[in-house]
């Protein structure tokens, strides 16, 4: 069971008593408004556990045990406050120079992600409608460009002809050409006037962002402490990030920071780095267009004129 009814959280300093508690607003579905959040099974065990920690009193019984479907929660989550964390980077310049770095990493990598995310409902529905364009009028011969040699030897062989054969010569050239499939409309994408708009910006207003964290992720780091601020949104779950997973705190929730400890992993950060580039305006679900430009072929396959599109009724 990885969900829980979150009402909010509840933020707990290590080093003193200070505590603070915010409120989510609730998530909206068809039935109207929940609290029923996709928080991970390792989440719903670290509630057990600081919920006992902490002699809860907090949580909202309706009916039930945890963590089942009418049972409210506060999660809670052990930080610093940042008086306590001010004081601990006076005492340790070398700590407080690598939260300073780390920091400077994190915030310049989330600014990459937010100009991504500007410009990726657009580029998305721009892609999506060449590969529909691309769907809708393909036509056997359109595919001798993008692999000749196989080409030959499957779909554009005499025995292609013979319409039980058809679909097995077809699956030989999608298994085989896949990634020249891919590739041609990766092509595509990048030929298309709008998306090489949004390509340009991206990379021309992210340039000193990808430089910052190119450099920062190459420094050492031992455990430092991230920034958090509670009155932005926050995804509750450590492995995936969709609208269940993502709560948002309520309006009236007070900018205050608190710092999170983290034990970096220099690999990780490098990894991170080099994935984060403009090329990612041109991703595309490989395995799922794959599948649909199989389908059509499969279609197109028992007409007379392979040669032109079927047009569809």
């Amino acid at each position: 069971m990885s969900w829980m009814n979150v009402l909010g959280k509840i933020f707990h300093c290590t080093e003193c008593p200070y505590n603070l508690k915010i409120d989510y607003e609730p998530l909206y579905t068809e039935k109207g408004p929940t609290h029923m959040t996709q928080i991970g099974d390792d989440n719903i065990n670290l509630w057990f556990r600081l919920h006992e920690k902490y002699n809860d009193s907090e949580d909202v019984f309706v009916c039930g045990e945890a963590p089942e479907e009418d049972y409210f929660v506060y999660l809670h989550e052990e930080l610093l406050c940042e008086k306590c964390a001010i004081t601990l980077m006076k005492k340790d310049p070398k700590l407080a120079k690598q939260c300073e770095k780390y920091n400077e990493l994190m915030n310049n990598v989330i600014s990459i992600f937010m100009l991504l995310e500007n410009y990726k409902e657009t580029v998305e529905n721009i892609k999506s409608s060449e590969i529909d364009n691309f769907i809708d009028n393909i036509f056997i011969d359109r595919f001798h460009d993008i692999n000749p040699e196989l080409f030959s030897k499957t779909i554009g062989s005499k025995t292609f002809k013979l319409r039980g054969k058809r679909e097995e010569l077809i699956l030989k050239y999608i298994q085989g050409a896949k990634d020249d499939i891919i590739n041609h409309l990766k092509s595509i994408f990048r030929q298309n006037k709008n998306i090489q708009y949004f390509y340009d910006n991206f990379r021309k207003y992210s340039k000193e962002h990808f430089s910052r964290v190119n450099e920062l992720s190459r420094q050492k780091y031992d455990k430092v402490y991230y920034k958090t601020d509670i009155s932005e949104p926050e995804n509750l779950n450590n492995h995936i990030s969709y609208y269940f997973s993502n709560r948002t705190p309520v309006k009236t929730t007070p900018q205050i920071f608190f710092y999170q400890p983290i034990t970096v992993d220099n690999d990780e950060l490098i990894s991170m780095a080099s994935s984060l580039t403009p090329e990612m305006m041109f991703n595309i679900d490989e395995e799922a267009t794959i599948e649909r430009i199989k389908d059509r072929l499969y279609e197109i396959a028992d007409i007379k004129d392979l040669s032109r599109p079927k047009q569809r009724i």
